[in-house]
């Protein structure tokens, strides 16, 4: 298979040192595949590690892959979950060569270093699905703004109540704002009674986070959830 390659890759204009230990890198995209032959042997540094820097680059984002392992000797998992125990790092990339697959380094910080025989594309996309469920599962908090006067009809004070109630039920936060016309910045009075009505309404699923404070001629707070109350109303 290895004589195969080298003809097909030499007729291609790549030129190959013969009577050399030749290591085979698989190295897949989603949709395609690209076997290229290179001196195992000249890819060694003098203290026997790996060298980095040759025709395919390791993405730095990702695990180490083939001869991009750094260390002599892993400790393999085998492309049917066995555990092979502690094997030469070339000698685990050959077994995933044979297998038509890739060594994968899936724990770098072991010692010596985990290593599983697997599909690299097929682990690629395994691993983006479970950051996307993830990244669903994750909920946004938003910040709901309800606006009101100080003269607010009580049929729009239910209205606003309701869509609070709802906001919160979601898990966001609502900020409450009462902005001040004219003279009615003379009636904070009745603006505070407003609030005190709010807190009192929302108790049942809010609390409040930031309480309630004038600034300038706008009147605001800000309620969370109250995840205690939430449950014990379901």
């Amino acid at each position: 298979m290895a004589e195969r390659l080298c003809s097909g890759l030499q007729n291609r204009g790549h030129r190959f040192n013969s009577g050399t230990d030749l290591q085979i890198l698989l190295y897949k995209t989603r949709s395609f595949k690209i076997v290229y032959q290179n001196n195992f042997n000249n890819n060694r540094n003098n203290s026997g590690n790996y060298n980095k820097s040759n025709n395919f680059q390791r993405n730095n984002n990702g695990p180490r892959i083939g001869k991009f392992i750094t260390s002599p000797e892993v400790r393999l998992i085998d492309e049917n979950e066995n555990n092979v125990g502690i094997v030469p790092t070339k000698q685990a990339i050959e077994m995933a060569f044979n297998a038509d697959l890739d060594l994968i380094e899936i724990v770098s910080n072991a010692n010596p270093p985990v290593a599983k025989i697997m599909d690299y594309g097929k682990w690629k996309y395994e691993e983006s699905k479970k950051k996307s469920a993830i990244k669903k599962k994750q909920k946004t908090i938003e910040i709901k703004e309800l606006k009101y006067s100080s003269n607010i009809e009580e049929n729009d004070y239910q209205v606003k109540l309701r869509n609070g109630k709802k906001f919160i039920s979601e898990g966001n936060k609502v900020k409450i704002s009462l902005r001040f016309r004219g003279r009615e910045i003379a009636n904070k009075d009745q603006a505070k009674a407003l609030f005190d009505r709010l807190i009192e309404d929302f108790a049942d699923v809010a609390k409040v986070e930031v309480q309630p404070k004038l600034e300038g001629r706008q009147m605001s707070m800000q309620l969370v959830p109250d995840n205690k109350d939430l449950k014990e109303n379901k």
